[in-house]
């Protein structure tokens, strides 16, 4: 090849070819088009249309770009340098072309918020500053990275958890048993104890630390006989003073035991000699009851206030006590507490945050309490110890406390 009219032809050709490829890739409107094949080498002269160019160009056989590349490479060392500049840019727009490919896979999953390609979700223009970051409602949150937004509002609200009991026969006495796999050994409560026929108690003094980091009181052990529909397995258990259900079984019952827990099917089911039985998870045993305000209450601005509420009347003297997430959403601040109950009623420290007034009527009901029995410590949120001592709440901030 060494008239330019030739060389010419084989621009349009290539320019024809990468509109193609362009067309193919389906390029993203924002990113800039490819530039012209030959744009820099015939920027500083332009070829006037002739007669002889025209019918040069209609003699001219269609090739591929390799063909053109071939015969490049076997002109003469003169030509060659000529063009160099030419095969220059050959080269970067077929390096250009190996990559688009891999831009494409690199570019980022569309916005969630506005579904454009050209940027992340957590840099959207239109993402809220509080709140979900496509609606701005409080009352869920998308996530730090920007993934799914409002993604609160797909998971299941109304789907609830709740601890695996089922029915059992603790030394021939039906009882709802807590089965717990995150504990190493089986405890029953004194009170169930005393319930029901039972061998002598083996003395023995040690503290065993909860999941909070309370500590449960051991005050013996004693031999039990656990019946599953016929299945009878005896454990040693440890007896305690204060815990919140009457009896757990733990992991050294369900390993000793061969129990499989099947969550699927809503069982537990026991293997023994052959003989395989199985029990159905129950509804645990009621923990939580409503504490009702006795008085007309009226917060003035910024101030805090002692009052009280009614419990339902039982043998409970210790309660933990959960205040309602409707005080939260009103700017009244009232803590976790471990209370104690006389004649059936608590007394419970309310803050109002705001500048306005709040009235707070007779009979509201500020949550739930929870039986305790005969607990004395717990932990709260925060790393805080709550303890009562004659009618005060004791709170401690990492080795000080107040009152």
């Amino acid at each position: 090849i060494k008239k330019p009219e030739e060389w010419l032809q084989f621009a349009r050709e290539e320019e024809y070819i990468q509109k193609r490829i362009q067309q193919k890739i389906n390029v993203p409107h924002h990113e800039p088009k490819n530039l012209p094949f030959f744009e820099r080498t015939l920027s500083t002269a332009t070829i006037q249309p002739t007669s002889t160019n025209i019918q040069l160009s209609s003699q001219q056989p269609s090739t591929s770009r390799h063909y053109y590349k071939k015969q490049h490479q076997q002109q003469s060392t003169s030509t060659r340098s000529r063009t160099y500049p030419t095969q220059n840019n050959y080269m970067t727009l077929n390096r250009n072309q190996e990559n688009y490919p891999k831009k494409e896979t690199q570019q980022s999953t569309p916005c969630l918020i506005c579904n454009k390609n050209n940027h992340t979700t957590i840099k959207c223009f239109y993402k809220k500053n509080n709140g979900c970051f496509k609606c701005g409602q409080s009352n869920h949150q998308g996530s730090d990275d920007g993934d799914d937004p409002c993604g609160a509002k797909k998971s299941s609200t109304t789907t609830t958890f709740s601890p695996v009991f089922v029915e059992i026969l603790c030394n021939n006495t039906p009882q709802k048993a807590l089965i717990d796999t995150g504990s190493a050994i089986t405890i029953i409560h004194q009170h169930l104890l005393n319930d029901i026929p039972h061998e002598k108690l083996i003395p023995k003094t040690i503290n065993h630390l909860s999941a909070n980091c309370s500590t449960l009181d051991i005050i013996g052990e004693i031999p039990l006989e656990i019946n599953v529909n016929g299945i009878k397995t005896t454990i040693i258990a440890d007896v305690t003073t204060n815990l919140v259900t009457n009896l757990i079984l733990g992991s050294d019952w369900i390993q000793s035991n061969n129990v499989y827990i099947l969550t699927p099917e809503q069982r537990i089911m026991i293997r023994s000699r052959g003989k395989e039985v199985s029990t159905p998870f129950v509804t645990p045993p009621l923990l939580n009851y409503p504490a009702t305000l006795i008085n007309y209450i009226t917060f003035p601005p910024f101030s805090e206030k002692i009052v009280e509420a009614k419990v339902q009347p039982n043998n409970m003297t210790d309660i933990l006590f959960e205040p309602n997430p409707r005080l939260k959403n009103k700017a009244l601040f009232t803590a976790n507490a471990l209370l104690n109950i006389e004649n059936s009623k608590i007394r419970i420290s309310i803050i109002n945050a705001t500048n306005r007034q709040q009235i707070e009527l007779l009979g509201n009901h500020y949550q739930y309490y929870y039986d305790l029995s005969d607990a004395e410590i717990v932990q709260i949120n925060s790393g805080q110890l709550l303890k009562i001592d004659q009618q005060h709440i004791t709170i401690f901030y990492g080795g000080t406390n107040k009152k």
